[in-house]
């Protein structure tokens, strides 16, 4: 019995095209035995299933789900372009991820999850904002309700695609796991098969969490009111990704000796050099977010995964903001979360030195705070 051909119901030129170019350069890669081919490979055949489900009639806005389909892969060709120019214009995510493959660093596995790293901390912000200018959804944005979904229909629809993408991500990782296997020799694909299996909480945060996240980041994109404000964003989604590279080299490593000890003591960051300036500038732009009711809660999300690398500027905006303001208040938060000797020490010091109506404030607040996570000895004390 022949097996069934899905309906085509919408046509897809336009990732028709894309898809065309994708064979190309696999077809290069593999000529030339260039190890990118690796994550083009997977890439190809989760954006082919995308293709499928457009065409199924799956999304509720076709055009839409195309077009961002069709921009996120464009993202990537962009990223081998500014490589190969070496001009510095490169993201630092891919950079890594393209020197570490040439230079034969890599498993199959780390290669497809490093990939999926900056595409998906990097680049799907950059897409999903492009789409939504390109059909018009942040028109309405105004700063008081316009880039809440809870409150913007448009958003509600878009934000429902895009995770439907994320879904089809997930069901995607059986037939990806096939495809790489059957590419690569017997004895490899045993290998890769135990490294899918022990890489599931690495796809499942990158594919889940991260996508949500970069929501997020689309939404702050939303609310820049000048040029070096997105260039900033651009920055931190950047450091984001580049955190992200040495978890994937410890925890896929095929040596045992490298992921025991990663198990053991934890998956490294990696490495990041920040000029203080871009540093201080980044921290300000999220903290002068906390302000607008709207994204808020995305802001305060971003200050957490940016993390120590925005604790004196944290401390400092407290310093001159009212602790019963809503982003006094979030401050707050943010500090009792990081945890650290300076953080714990503002969070005393205000303990120490306000009013009985401040006080209380805080320890309600940290109290929150400490549901969900353990706090410093001596601060828990104090808040007990």
């Amino acid at each position: 019995m022949k097996p069934t051909i899905p309906e085509i119901k919408f046509q897809t030129p336009d990732l028709d095209k894309i898809i065309e170019k994708m064979d190309l350069f696999i077809r290069s890669f593999a000529e030339t035995g260039d190890p990118r081919e690796r994550f083009l490979l997977m890439y190809r055949t989760f954006k082919n299933e995308l293709r499928s489900n457009i065409r199924q009639g799956r999304f509720l806005d076709t055009r839409w789900s195309e077009a961002i389909c069709y921009r996120m892969a464009e993202t990537y060709f962009e990223a081998v372009e500014k490589f190969q120019r070496a001009d510095g214009t490169c993201p630092d995510c891919w950079n890594r991820s393209f020197t570490l493959s040439l230079n034969h660093q890599t498993n199959l596995i780390q290669d497809a999850l490093l990939g999926m790293n900056a595409h998906i901390n990097y680049d799907l912000s950059i897409a999903t904002y492009d789409t939504l200018q390109r059909f018009h959804d942040l028109e309405e944005t105004a700063p008081a309700r316009g880039i809440d979904r809870s409150l913007n229909h448009r958003l509600k629809q878009r934000y429902y695609d895009y995770l439907l993408i994320n879904q089809i991500a997930w069901e995607s990782i059986p037939l990806i796991q096939d495809v790489l296997t059957r590419r690569f020799t017997t004895l490899l694909g045993i290998l890769n098969r135990f490294s899918f299996r022990v890489s599931k909480y690495f796809m499942e945060k990158i594919i889940m969490e991260y996508r949500d996240r970069s929501w997020g980041h689309v939404l702050l994109m939303a609310t820049v009111s000048h040029p070096v404000e997105m260039v900033r964003l651009l920055q931190f989604m950047d450091i984001q990704a580049v955190k992200n590279i040495q978890r994937i080299l410890t925890g896929l490593s095929w040596n045992p000796l490298v992921f025991m000890k990663g198990a053991l003591y934890g998956f490294p960051d990696g490495q990041v050099v920040i000029r203080p300036a871009d540093d201080e500038g980044i921290a300000n732009l999220l903290i002068a977010k906390l302000e607008q009711p709207a994204i808020a809660g995305y802001a305060q999300r971003a200050l957490l995964e940016y993390g120590i690398e925005a604790e004196s500027e944290l401390i400092a905006a407290l310093k001159t903001t009212d602790p019963h303001s809503s982003g006094g208040k979030l401050l707050i938060d943010i500090l009792a979360e990081l945890g650290s000797p300076a953080a714990s020490s503002m969070l005393f010091s205000l303990l120490t030195r306000s009013d009985s109506r401040t006080r209380d404030l805080i320890c309600r607040e940290l109290r929150v705070i400490m549901k969900n996570k353990s706090l410093p000895a001596g601060l828990n004390e104090t808040v007990i």
